[in-house]
């Protein structure tokens, strides 16, 4: 009896579970009922970089939250680029797939976080030359722009335009534009920041050449001035005036030029010089060294006495008020200690003025050599 029993209860469970399972597998395949998803986060790196005409790409990417299953292999394929001036999302591509290789992506509740790729404008500066005419009625027009600041990427070019072109004597701005090409002739000026630094458009009311006189005198501690000036060539236009004060001077001797400050003003005050094209030709003013001859004197003296201080004399020329005459001579300066027959020649000279300042550029000393004789 109990045997019966046991095989009843056995088939009874074999039974139950075959019907569950039918139903089981009705209801999954009806979609009334689902397996419960395992949940991933997965987040795609972002990056930046200026523009360069190159793809920015970030293939970084890692999981925030979840876990796949160790029987399970995930792939990640990131997918985002991005080329011009802007920001995209760092899209990817997610694939799970079990050990034979079958697709179970399904399996799992995927939720992405993707980055930023931005590519930012690249900084140029371009410069246009400067320029300048005398006033004839035309336009000035310098169409000459440089590369300053920045450089473009490779095959890439750039095209400047709508000068500027004055007429009128002033000053103007030599302002321009520009545009940039890639390597097949499209615009692409939005991928950079551009910077447009305008040159010097002068257009001159005349072009004029001044003049200064020359000088010279030998020098006697008062300043050489010349003020002799002439506009040797050009004119000034009507209703302009000048202010010209030759500025030259040259006390002690030697070379300069003698420099003038030449001013033009127009009707209403405003000092107008530079809207004049002026050029120079300046004088020089000249001062040459004063002429002074010096003569030793003969010396005799025992070879072991002191020095005579007193041995030269001023025979020719003379000193200005005020200036002093210092000569050191070989007698002096006991070059010798032997007795004998020697040249008493100058070894040095300073000549200072009443300021104590050193003048003796400002001479020029011709010397005339006495002996002296060392006595036993």
């Amino acid at each position: 009896m109990k045997k019966h029993i046991s095989v009843f209860t056995v088939g009874a469970c074999a039974v139950a579970l075959t019907v569950g399972l039918v139903l089981m597998t009705l209801l999954v395949a009806s979609g009334s009922f689902r397996y419960r998803k395992t949940k991933l986060v997965i987040q795609t790196g972002s990056a930046s970089k200026t523009y360069d005409g190159n793809p920015l790409e970030s293939k970084v990417w890692h999981i925030l939250s979840g876990e796949v299953s160790k029987e399970h292999e995930l792939t990640v394929e990131v997918k985002g680029q991005q080329t011009v001036v802007g920001t995209s999302e760092n899209i990817a591509k997610v694939i799970v797939r079990d050990s034979a290789g079958k697709d179970v992506t399904d399996q799992y509740d995927i939720e992405m976080k993707y980055g930023t790729l931005e590519i930012l404008r690249r900084k140029l500066t371009f410069t246009s030359e400067s320029g300048w005419k005398v006033y004839n009625g035309t336009p000035l027009v310098v169409e000459t722009v440089n590369l300053s600041g920045g450089h473009l990427s490779s095959g890439e070019t750039f095209e400047a335009y709508d000068f500027a072109d004055p007429t009128e004597p002033g000053k103007h701005l030599n302002t321009f534009r520009v545009r940039i090409m890639d390597a097949y002739g499209e615009e692409i000026t939005d991928n950079y920041d551009v910077s447009c630094e305008p040159g010097e458009l002068l257009v001159m009311y005349g072009q004029l050449v001044v003049t200064t006189a020359s000088d010279s005198k030998e020098y006697d501690g008062t300043p050489l001035t010349n003020l002799r000036y002439d506009i040797k060539s050009g004119s000034i236009n009507p209703g302009h005036r000048t202010e010209v004060t030759v500025t030259g001077s040259l006390t002690l001797a030697g070379i300069s030029n003698n420099t003038i400050r030449f001013e033009i003003y127009d009707a209403a005050g405003t000092n107008i010089t530079d809207l004049y094209k002026i050029d120079y030709e300046l004088g020089l003013l000249t001062v040459t060294p004063r002429k002074l001859v010096v003569r030793t004197k003969d010396v005799v003296r025992p070879y072991y006495d002191t020095v005579i201080k007193n041995d030269w004399e001023l025979v020719a020329g003379e000193l200005l008020p005020g200036d002093t005459l210092e000569v050191l001579t070989m007698q002096q300066l006991s070059g010798y200690y032997d007795p004998g027959t020697y040249d008493n020649t100058v070894y040095s000279y300073t000549l200072r003025n009443q300021n104590y300042w050193d003048i003796s550029d400002c001479y020029a000393i011709y010397c005339q050599t006495g002996v002296y004789v060392l006595t036993e």
